[in-house]
């Protein structure tokens, strides 16, 4: 006995393959406009590119995408051990009076929040631990590497490295 099939089925298994499919390139369910993860709270990709451009306006090297997504994820972990360490609270007034000194004259939240972390982890003296704490990446960006503490850039298989050298 043969079951037929009704165009409605025939026309799901295209949309469900597709919607699999999303959901792989995206990272297992983490939505294109997620940067990371940690502990439940989102950091967008919109804070992440916004944080990046503003603190590359500081007189300081540039620093790339993974580097600053790697201190907002420490954001609250710095926080902890900057206290922890019986550091005084730092204002926002404070971190706003500094960064323009830097030549900042209105720096973005996304700024002040990631210079407020860096202070934070340099009154720590030590990079504080992420054990326990629940830290997922958008591959676009990386991976968490626990052990060496920051996110990772990973190159797509597809990309080859070119040898300096080229033989004739």
């Amino acid at each position: 006995m043969r079951i037929a099939t009704t165009s409605l089925t025939r026309a799901a298994r295209p949309v469900t393959a597709l919607a699999v499919g999303a959901l792989v390139l995206t990272g297992c369910g983490m939505s294109g406009s997620t940067a990371a993860v940690v502990d439940g709270e989102v950091i967008t990709v919109k804070q992440l590119q916004a944080a990046t451009a503003d603190f590359n306006q500081l007189p300081v090297t540039p620093v790339a995408p993974t580097e600053v997504l790697t201190l907002l994820i420490y954001r609250d972990a710095a926080a902890e051990a900057y206290a922890g360490a019986g550091n005084p609270p730092i204002s926002e007034s404070q971190v706003i009076t500094q960064l323009r000194g830097a030549g900042i004259e209105e720096p973005s939240q996304d700024l002040v929040d990631l210079y407020r972390t860096i202070v934070h982890l340099q009154g720590a003296g030590d990079v504080p631990s992420t054990e326990g704490v629940e830290i997922e990446v958008n591959p676009r960006f990386g991976t968490w590497d626990a052990e060496a503490r920051q996110v990772m850039a990973e190159s797509p298989s597809w990309i080859t490295e070119v040898s300096a050298e080229v033989q004739n």
